[in-house]
């Protein structure tokens, strides 16, 4: 310990934000930084290849004050009770005061596992006597410093394993995921299925006598992820994002033998599973280091030195012997150790790719790639909680129907029809901004979001745009098609307060386009659904007068009014809607829906 420095376990160079930060962008900064591990010379320390991919924590600073700290577990928390994250700024989430140390109060790495025990902390901002910041000392960069590795051969990992650990079954919600970590105080939560069915409870404090068989977990630095990926953690159950297989360690393994298995699979926990595969409990990387007790290995350091010379001994004395065979042996099972580790590289990749592909496939249309109905209802709704904080935010929804599709697949096949809905998406695409976002609902139905407009007339040229792209016919190897959509306008308001009425009322306007001639676009009114309920409405009474049999045949004189501007009425009698005084009055353009309701009766 008597060449210990500082510098092998501070970070200079911590990821520090401003406090009117955005929460969401501090947490993509955390998850793409690598500012979280130390800049350690290389050396022969295994414990130096367990670098994080990601930093653990956000320093709050204005003015070369350091404000407060924003970490994992605080995002854990703030997810866990529901707070909409892009609402928050970093200086509303951060932890305030912060306890900050000197340089002087560091003496060695036993000193430093003291102290995050004694302020029950992970992170120690270090201070020079000016109270400048000079950099934190993490977790990561203590388990990188510490060397004794040989220690490590000596303990089990049954003896320092934690069997008390929070559980959760697949079914259960990301978010009620989250909401154990910040009820128990953990970093993770496993995911465990039941060896017998008539077991169901959600969790347990502790996993002896228990028959649990773990299939996957979920870690702090997952909901990261998940929040970045802007992901619904309710609707989401913990089997579909959780990480899988598990990588298990036996109650008799040393915690050598833990550290390398760590080592080689990247990660900070293993679970500790019996002969059968049920849970025993879980080892961490805190436990290696709680294995490391400084009175014990004082004790005994000088045995272990007298142990090693002998070692070295027996080593030469074995080598001098079996020389050529021992190294024939240790070369063919290195190269079996890269040949796995290659094979679990790969595995990883693939199993990555496997992730991302079925997170994208949820979110967007097969077809067309798109994104699909789903993803566009999380972009409205959102949209519509941002509109109502800034009053003179606008946006638009353009609901596009194609005219006479079927047609074109009944005469020139599925195959062309699905070419044809290929071309009109890329179509749709090229003729938006950046910042706008074109949908497929399914079938020949697409809706175009357009974020941020300054009137009703952008979203109208928008229309126009497209119907006359639309007017030149599309080619398929010499083949030329022609097609024309109908498109119902919606511009937001403040009356609005879910997607779901938003993508009704342009659905409405299409149908009224389409109702005038279709190969056109008309914009949505109040009086438009208004009408519609009156139809609906209409219809229920027919069926019920059906039902009654109080349909009555009249015969309508025809009466002049003396009005030249007035319409000829058409007079149906005790409908169940009583306009006026038991008759129902239409205009003679409503005839036709009233004849073909009947027709369906």
């Amino acid at each position: 310990m008597n060449s210990f420095s500082i510098n092998q376990v501070l970070d200079p160079h911590p990821l520090i934000v401003n406090p009117s930060t955005p929460l969401i962008e501090t947490i993509a900064l955390m998850n793409r930084s690598n500012q979280a591990s130390c800049n350690l010379d290389d050396d022969d320390s295994e414990f130096n290849s367990l670098i994080p991919t990601s930093a653990s924590c956000a320093l709050v600073m204005a003015d070369s004050q350091l404000l407060g700290i924003f970490t994992s577990r605080e995002l854990v928390r703030l997810t866990a009770e529901g707070r909409t994250l892009a609402e928050m700024t970093v200086g509303n989430a951060m932890t305030q005061p912060v306890t900050t140390f000197q340089e002087t109060e560091v003496q060695d790495l036993f000193n430093i596992l003291r102290l995050t025990r004694q302020h029950g902390i992970r992170h120690l901002p270090i201070v020079d006597k000016h109270n400048q910041l000079l950099g934190i000392i993490t977790p990561e960069q203590v388990r990188r410093s510490l060397q004794p590795l040989d220690w490590l051969r000596f303990v089990r990992v049954g003896e320092v394993m934690s069997n008390t650990l929070i559980h959760a079954l697949p079914t259960v919600s990301v978010l009620r995921v989250t909401q154990l970590m910040v009820q128990h105080q953990v970093t993770c939560v496993v995911i465990a299925e039941h060896f017998e069915s008539n077991e169901n409870s959600e969790l347990e404090a502790s996993v002896q006598n228990s028959h649990l068989r773990p299939i996957g977990i979920i870690t702090e630095r997952d909901i990261i992820q998940f929040q970045t990926l802007e992901l619904n953690l309710g609707k989401i159950q913990a089997q579909t994002p959780m990480s899988t297989p598990l990588f298990l360690a036996s109650p008799e393994d040393s915690l050598w033998s833990a550290h390398q298995q760590m080592q080689q699979r990247r990660v900070r926990r293993l679970i500790v599973a019996g002969e059968q595969g049920e849970l025993k409990g879980i080892i961490t990387l805190n436990s290696l280091i709680q294995a490391l007790d400084p009175k014990e290995m004082y004790q005994v350091i000088e045995v272990l030195q007298g142990q090693v010379c002998q070692l070295e001994i027996e080593r030469a004395e074995f080598l001098q012997s079996r020389g050529r065979e021992l190294e024939e042996q240790v070369k063919k099972r290195t190269f079996e150790l890269e040949e796995a580790n290659q094979q679990l590289q790969q595995e990883i990749i693939k199993r990555r790719q496997i992730e991302q592909k079925l997170v994208h496939d949820a979110l967007h249309d097969r077809l067309t790639g798109l994104p699909n109905r789903t993803l566009l209802m999380e972009r409205i709704e959102f949209t519509i909680q941002h509109a109502k904080r800034n009053p003179d935010y606008l946006f638009a929804l353009l609901f596009i129907d194609l005219d006479r599709f079927k047609i074109i697949n009944d005469t020139l096949g599925h195959l062309m029809g699905d070419r044809l809905l290929i071309a009109v998406a890329k179509l749709l695409q090229e003729s938006l901004r950046h910042n706008d976002l074109v949908a497929r609902l399914g079938g020949d139905e697409f809706v175009i979001f357009l974020d941020g407009i300054h009137k009703l007339q952008d979203a109208t040229q928008i229309g126009d745009r497209i119907q006359n792209m639309l007017a030149s016919p599309f080619d398929f190897e010499g083949q030329g098609v022609f097609i024309t959509a109908s498109m119902g306008i919606v511009l937001s308001s403040p009356n609005y307060d879910n997607s779901e009425d938003l993508l009704r009322d342009a659905d409405i306007a299409m149908y009224r386009a389409k109702e005038k001639g279709r190969a056109c676009y008309e914009v949505f009114d109040r009086a438009m659904y208004l009408e519609t309920l009156k139809f609906v409405e209409l219809e229920k009474n027919l069926r019920l007068a059906l039902e009654r049999g109080e349909l009555v045949l009249n015969y309508q004189p025809i009466v002049s009014l003396g009005i030249e501007t007035a319409e000829q009425l058409t007079q149906l009698k005790n409908l169940g809607c009583q306009f006026g005084q038991g008759y129902l009055f239409a205009k003679p353009s409503d005839v036709q829906e009233i004849e073909s309701m009947l027709v369906n009766i």
